[in-house]
């Protein structure tokens, strides 16, 4: 990797993980620092969305989809019952995967777990995080930015970076946020404060295939779910606990007074280990109003905070940084103006804000509902996620269609209406000339755009084929889809993969009319 650098990445997260990453594929140099001295070994963030496992599948990171685990109903006990249940709630209905939407159901692995696969996937292209290194301050021009770092061990030892470019992932009390003057807007709701941490226990009759909520919501509670990142001979735990009558400060700094705590809301036999990680937590609604300064981009908990109930934060950290990194390489790269980069803001801002306002109902429901307290909404699979609004999409076929929620609904079915900005579905069992399968999620990535040809010929697919291929630098990859049972014939010198549709899926998914060339 270049020893000079186009782009700094600020922050180690699965945020400045993933754009290091995309980076990286699309072969920009970047460097990736992260002022902790080490990885933080805590689960935090857990639940892992099925759109962020979309992104995961196309960024090659499937190892790391497959590794996810499914994501275990709460159970409930009755009061002063012992370990009686009282029921078990599941936050979402399972379904089982469709061709168009392959990854259906939320996921479950704790965030250490995620940064550590991102990281080795790093170090295949040679790049590491440079831990125990922070950002001290910046200024940048019309020409590039220049960054100042610090590198702390036996002595500090100070170095000077000019770049063209800089993302900050380095989280709500990061200071790059601070630097570039952007504030946090919303509010902080002072009487609601939990604690959040990372233990290793066993509680005699707790089995591991359920998370677990002892004692009184609006009360002394705690929750327990299995974390297998945690460790120690499968006695890990991420446990959260509650009582509006103590200072959840203390709980958060005493480790006797938090497992006193635990003890005494558990109707059941404990024996405590260890402590992992643990930290006080009250739920902050805020974003930015924009996410970029300049040459200067944030994402993920440095550009927008909230609760962390309906798992939104770190998927949206994710989806933040792939949106940027993409654009940022073909910007470097000289394949596209800079005025691409504008539409990062344009896009995200809109999504985040629906989603605190989502996520904000959802935590309201959790503390002061009984009723559906835990059911999630079918938005939060995130699948209904969309970008209809931007200035880089154009919609053709159904046009003078009402604006949608940037957090819409997923769409499947005849029912239902595709439009550009939304999800690109999946299709799999595509056939080429050899007889080979592929599938739509194999063939997008995040190194170049994929151009779907629908055409009812490998002949009238050729002119749209021929004037992709003066795209410049591999940026477009055009793939021709043939009805299902069509004949692929002579493709000598044809510039693209061309496929039929084994089963069907991808004319039915994309709404594409057999009959005519659809691009």
């Amino acid at each position: 990797m270049s020893t000079q650098p186009s782009v700094l990445v600020v922050g180690s997260g699965p945020s400045g993980l993933v754009a290091a990453l995309t980076l990286l594929q699309n072969n920009i140099p970047i460097r990736i620092i992260d002022k902790n001295p080490s990885p933080h070994p805590g689960s935090r963030g857990s639940g892992v969305m099925p759109r962020t496992q979309d992104l995961l599948h196309q960024l090659g990171a499937t190892v790391l989809v497959q590794a996810l685990e499914p994501m275990v109903s709460i159970r409930t006990y009755k009061p002063g019952g012992g370990l009686e249940v009282e029921r078990d709630y599941s936050m979402f209905v399972s379904k089982e995967g469709t061709p168009h939407f392959p990854y259906m159901n939320p996921k479950m692995i704790g965030q250490s777990g995620i940064e550590a696969y991102l990281r080795s996937h790093l170090a295949k292209y040679s790049c590491h995080v440079e831990f125990g290194t922070e950002l001290r301050s910046l200024e940048q021009n019309e020409d590039g930015v220049v960054a100042h770092i610090a590198k702390n061990g036996d002595q500090e030892t100070l170095e000077t970076i000019n770049l063209q470019y800089l993302i900050g992932a380095d989280g709500a009390k990061g200071v790059l946020r601070k630097q570039l003057g952007l504030p946090l807007v919303g509010n902080t709701q002072e009487d609601l404060r939990t604690v959040l941490g990372d233990v290793c226990l066993t509680a005699e009759g707790v089995d591991r295939q359920h998370m677990h909520r002892f004692g009184d919501p609006k009360g002394a509670m705690a929750v327990l779910r299995p974390c297998r990142e945690v460790g120690h001979q499968n006695g890990g735990w991420q446990v959260l606990v509650a009582d509006p009558t103590k200072d959840m400060a203390m709980l958060a700094s005493d480790e006797n007074e938090l497992v006193n705590h635990i003890k005494a809301v558990f109707p059941t036999e404990v024996s405590f280990r260890k402590l992992i990680t643990v930290g006080e937590w009250r739920p902050n609604i805020r974003m930015t109003n924009t996410f970029a300064v300049g040459r200067v981009f944030i994402c993920g908990d440095a550009a927008h905070v909230h609760s962390p109930a309906g798992g939104q934060g770190l998927n949206s950290g994710v989806q933040d940084a792939i949106n940027i990194a993409w654009k940022l390489a073909l910007v470097i790269k000289c394949l596209s103006p800079p005025s691409l980069l504008d539409t990062y803001s344009t896009e995200r801002v809109p999504i985040i804000a629906e989603m605190l306002n989502l996520t904000t109902e959802i935590f309201h429901r959790n503390v002061l509902s009984s009723n559906n307290q835990y059911e999630r909404p079918e938005k939060l699979r995130m699948h209904g996620v969309n970008y209809r609004s931007s200035s880089i999409v154009l919609e053709e076929r159904n046009s003078g269609l009402p604006q949608a929620p940037a957090y819409g609904d997923m769409v499947e079915g005849d029912d239902k209406v595709l439009v550009a900005g939304d999800r690109a579905p999946d299709a799999p069992a595509l056939v080429d000339g050899k007889g080979k399968k592929h599938r739509f999620f194999d063939l997008f990535k995040m190194t170049h755009h994929t151009a779907l040809i629908f055409a009812p010929s490998v002949d009238s697919a050729k002119p749209f084929s021929d004037a992709l291929a003066t795209c410049v630098g591999g940026t477009v990859k055009p793939v021709v889809v043939l009805p299902q049972a069509a004949s692929i014939s002579s493709i000598d010198e044809f510039n693209a993969l061309i496929v039929s549709d084994g089963e069907g899926y991808a004319y039915l998914g994309y709404q594409v009319k057999r009959t005519r060339p659809t691009r």
